[in-house]
């Protein structure tokens, strides 16, 4: 087979040859489209717009999510969930994002098991459910078991501790936040030691559960059988924004428990001494 040259001239063709122009043909269109996204790219990072986008795409990918989540389907986890009472358990209260980030690997499988396998159990030390998943510190089985059996939330175990307070204990804070969630959470329970869910968030540093028992009425001055008060192990732990919280609730530093109040635990923090002594002069000055 012959073919034309440069200079018009018939030559023989060679079956090895390549067809130089077209693949550098193909290459030049690659490498256009390449640097073009390149120069995309960059506009957006340095406009600040590809946080916008991915904002967007974040949230589209949520939406499917919760479409997902709200299709009907076939599944032996998501069945046994629906609550008796539709009404006194709406599902809108919870955080869905909080629930999508803090599920664990297995989470509906330990409540389909639960579900399934005599939840009305009670454990070690009389605890239910909500107690072990208080323990294990996994929000996303106490929401889903929470809304099908409200009447764990506030059960207490044989030392009359409830899962909240547990939670607080073990500072299991997801888990914590997972139960503040339902309106139905009494925040004014007492275990058997005279510890209120005030007490257990003092020790465990949650501002957010303090701030709420003592919106519902919990006093910081609340003494255990121990004697010691809110208040007190708020500065035992040296945590300044939990005890600013609770003067201003009508804390009392003076209270003492074995033989120390707060003035004493707060010789070693200059910043903690500061607090108590700016707060006993403000009191003064009212009177």
């Amino acid at each position: 087979m012959w073919q034309r040259d440069r200079n018009n001239n018939h030559r023989p063709f060679h079956p090895n040859e390549i067809d130089l122009k077209r693949e550098t043909t193909g290459c030049g269109k690659f490498m256009f489209f390449f640097y073009l996204l390149l120069l995309i790219a960059y506009v957006l990072f340095s406009t600040g717009k590809i946080d916008v986008l991915y904002q967007k795409f974040e949230t589209f990918v949520y939406e499917i999510i919760d479409t997902d989540s709200r299709a009907p389907k076939n599944n032996a986890v998501r069945e046994p969930l629906q609550p008796k009472d539709e009404s006194a358990a709406d599902i809108k209260i919870f955080d869905k994002y909080f629930l999508e980030k803090h599920k664990k690997p297995a989470d509906d499988e330990i409540v389909n098991h639960f579900i399934k396998n005599n939840p009305y159990k009670t454990y070690a030390s009389d605890r239910n459910i909500l107690h072990l998943m208080a323990i294990d510190n996994r929000p996303y089985p106490i929401v889903k078991l929470g809304i099908r059996f409200p009447q764990f939330l506030n059960a207490k175990d044989s030392n009359g501790i409830c899962p909240l307070s547990l939670a607080l204990l073990r500072s299991s804070h997801n888990s914590v936040d997972a139960f503040l969630m339902f309106p139905n959470i009494n925040l004014k329970i007492v275990d058997n030691s005279g510890y209120t869910v005030l007490h257990y968030a003092a020790r465990s540093g949650h501002f957010r559960a303090a701030s709420m028992a003592l919106e519902k009425g919990v006093s910081p001055n609340e003494v255990s059988v121990r004697g010691l008060t809110p208040l007190l192990i708020a500065a035992q732990s040296e945590n300044l924004e939990l005890v600013e919280l609770m003067l201003k609730y009508g804390g009392d530093p003076m209270i003492k428990a074995f033989d120390k109040n707060c003035f004493d635990f707060a010789k070693s923090n200059p910043n903690l001494m500061q607090l108590l002594y700016t707060n006993t002069i403000r009191k003064l000055n009212n009177k």
